[in-house]
């Protein structure tokens, strides 16, 4: 019988977790790192990091959000590296033979832990949602992908906002004036494109691929959070946004042959980029190569299977209540087909019009 059986699983949670914790003051007393409070939907994360590696690549896209500690955090998170503190990750009481969508470790959610292994860096994350802790190691922070540091932490809050009914969600928001649109949709569908036209034409922009959603449970208007004040667009991408070029430019992260070019806004449109907005409509985009770009009012039912299978399959966990969340919030939205055309500056007008009317009825 494994040890893991032998006790019991709430034992075995605070076992693993109180590991895990130890390893990291070690950690901190070997090398000491900052201390940051992001504050997102109202709720308090906070960052412990030991060393400075794993800071240096996470807090850019964050930095928007980021302040000194001060009070009770909702949820702490212990940060820490091998390669600049010498202290590695204590065993855990699981192999990850098998990995659950999101790269979640099937062994762990026995014991009520949220664990997750990417196996291309090496980065294993522990929630421990009833507690609000988590621990976050690496072997190397070199080993932060360039992904992984334009949207940080993507897989941990997955896990955790919707234990505060609210979720995080595959799509692009921007908005005019503290309201706007959500866009929905599979990769490749146009969302980030049109988000970045937008944010290049002085629209105000919540996120261009993952966005924080508060669906409105109990009569609450929906609103988006924005998470990362980043951007990523391929090359043709990057010549349509001569406002945003300085920013991709100055990228520490210059995009291979195959990868997207990725801009860092806290420095560069600090007062537009991941913003929070009010929600008024849900916009799927579809390129059609046409040239007019237009509106076509859609069912919710078909805007659903558009917007969650997606995020679903991406964050894994409970997608059944990810599912409801987001079946929540399109019922409370006027749901609309993005025909994206060749013009493009015609784009940004168009939503920042419908943007406008929604506020005026509203």
């Amino acid at each position: 019988m494994s040890e893991a059986a032998s006790t019991s699983p709430t034992h075995e949670r605070v076992r693993v977790i109180g590991e895990a914790l130890a390893r990291f003051e070690a950690a901190a007393r070997a090398s000491a790192g900052p201390t940051f409070d992001l504050t997102i939907a109202k709720r308090r994360v906070r960052l412990r990091f030991a060393g400075e590696g794993l800071a240096e690549r996470l807090v850019p896209a964050l930095a928007h959000r980021i302040g000194p500690p001060s009070g009770r955090a909702d949820l702490t998170v212990h940060l820490w590296d091998r390669a600049s503190t010498g202290v590695g990750m204590s065993r855990a009481p699981w192999s990850p033979r098998e990995l659950l969508p999101g790269g979640r470790v099937a062994e762990a959610q026995a014991l009520g832990l949220e664990v997750q292994c990417q196996l291309d860096s090496g980065l294993v994350t522990i929630l421990d949602p009833a507690a609000g802790i988590a621990t976050l190691w690496i072997d190397d922070a070199a080993c932060i992908s360039r992904h992984e540091a334009a949207a940080p932490l993507r897989q941990l809050f997955a896990s955790w906002f919707p234990t505060q009914s609210l979720c995080m969600t595959h799509a692009a928001a921007v908005g005019w004036r503290g309201r706007g649109v959500l866009l929905g949709g599979a990769s490749g569908s146009g969302k980030s494109t049109t988000a970045l036209l937008c944010l290049d034409a002085g629209l105000e922009l919540a996120g261009d691929d993952y966005v924080l959603v508060d669906p409105g449970e109990g009569g609450a208007d929906p609103t988006v959070h924005g998470l990362y004040a980043t951007a990523k667009v391929d090359a043709p991408g990057v010549a349509r946004l001569p406002n945003l070029a300085a920013a991709f430019d100055a990228s520490p992260y210059p995009p291979g042959p195959d990868d997207k070019a990725i801009a860092f806004l806290h420095r560069h449109a600090p007062e537009r980029a991941g913003r929070d907005l009010a929600l008024v409509a849900l916009l799927l985009p579809v390129v059609t190569g046409l040239g007019e770009t237009r509106l076509e009012p859609m069912s919710g039912a078909r805007a659903l299977r558009a917007l969650a299978p997606s995020t679903v399959f991406q964050h894994g966990g409970d997608g059944r209540h990810t599912l409801a969340m987001l079946a929540g919030l399109v019922a409370r939205l006027p749901c609309f087909r993005l025909a994206l055309g060749t013009d493009f500056p015609r784009i940004p007008e168009l939503i920042r019009d419908l943007v406008t009317e929604g506020a005026a009825s509203a």
